[in-house]
């Protein structure tokens, strides 16, 4: 118990100096102002879901993926890294948040991912943690400015276990490797320069 109560309140701290900084990256060298109300609704959401109080999600078929973490539409650039276990969490949504540097860190904390949506942000790449997400079942980046390289080729066709791919209106440059991707139904690849 006091475990949890030093890893709450760490984040907690962390979180705090977060909200409390003036400007997000949009692209190299190039900030912006940042919504403080946007970073303290983003710590608040965060907050909730390390307490499982957010909603359950579960597979078409019934199996529950895990708890699900919305923080769509919050524009306040990218997210900080966090102590945090949120092991618990299935789904990741970040949609519409002008995220740039792809919030790497932060999405270190998220272990055993099932669904990550990061749609319509800054993205000149795949953040290097969603490349190690081997238990991804849906992985949705598109309307992004994501270019691949042929090292990120490879370490995408790990993702074996996805079911949907959706990296359409980005700037790819090359196809992703889909071959061992077994049960993937669902490749998106519309408006990708490829």
């Amino acid at each position: 118990l006091d475990r949890l109560r030093v890893e709450y309140e760490t984040m907690k701290r962390q979180l705090d100096v977060w909200t409390h900084l003036l400007f997000r990256s949009v692209s190299e060298g190039y900030v912006l102002p940042v919504s403080r109300d946007a970073r303290r609704q983003i710590a608040q959401r965060i907050l909730s879901a390390w307490r499982k109080e957010t909603p359950r999600i579960y597979a078409h078929d019934g199996h529950f993926i895990g708890h699900k973490l919305d923080l769509s539409d919050l524009v306040a650039g990218d997210l900080p890294a966090l102590v945090g276990d949120f092991s618990h969490i299935g789904s990741l949504v970040m949609d519409n948040m002008s995220l740039y540097s792809g919030s790497s860190e932060f999405l270190n904390c998220f272990t055993n991912l099932r669904w990550l949506s990061m749609a319509n942000n800054l993205l000149p790449v795949i953040p290097a943690s969603v490349l190690r997400m081997t238990g991804l079942t849906r992985l949705v980046l598109n309307n992004n400015h994501i270019v691949l390289t042929t090292e990120t080729v490879q370490r995408l066709r790990n993702l074996r276990l996805l079911k949907l791919l959706n990296l359409k209106y980005n700037l790819l440059g090359l196809a992703p490797d889909v071959t061992l991707m077994t049960d993937l139904r669902g490749l998106y690849l519309r408006h990708s320069m490829i």
